[in-house]
């Protein structure tokens, strides 16, 4: 997993199932798209919402049996969604843009590129980079 020192862990979600959605109405459906079982976009209108770096999860229900769900990390993308904007919203999720935080990131890389918040958001963006291209969004 990712060692980094951002203000908040990482959050996955559960992400619906295939035969989730196909219990939703057609209008739905279209919203989304999925690669192999996992779902990997969702338009919610104004946005959409992108989904990377799946990891299963194996739950038991009330009758005892096993269940396979997916946990995805999501980023809120405005529309239409592009690799940098991608890369730039899912930054703004981790890091307090508001209170100078990526400027002294910045700054810190100048100094010293080896410094660990440096490094931990330089480790960050690579894996978000990867997810993204797991998925198929590239530059």
């Amino acid at each position: 997993m990712l060692n980094k020192n951002f203000k908040n862990e990482l959050e996955f979600e559960e992400i619906p199932t295939i035969e989730d959605v196909e219990n939703w109405t057609a209008n739905n459906r279209k919203k989304t798209s999925f690669i192999g079982d996992k779902l990997i976009l969702q338009n919610c209108g104004e946005f959409t919402k992108v989904f990377i770096c799946h990891r299963e999860k194996v739950y038991t229900n009330e009758e005892g049996l096993e269940l396979k769900k997916y946990e995805a990390y999501s980023i809120n993308v405005s529309n239409p969604i592009r690799y940098s904007k991608c890369i730039n919203e899912a930054e703004k999720k981790e890091y307090d843009i508001n209170d100078g935080e990526m400027i002294a990131i910045a700054r810190k890389y100048r100094i010293n590129p080896n410094d660990e918040k440096v490094v931990a958001h330089d480790v960050f963006i690579d894996w978000i980079k990867a997810g993204l291209k797991e998925i198929g969004i590239t530059y």
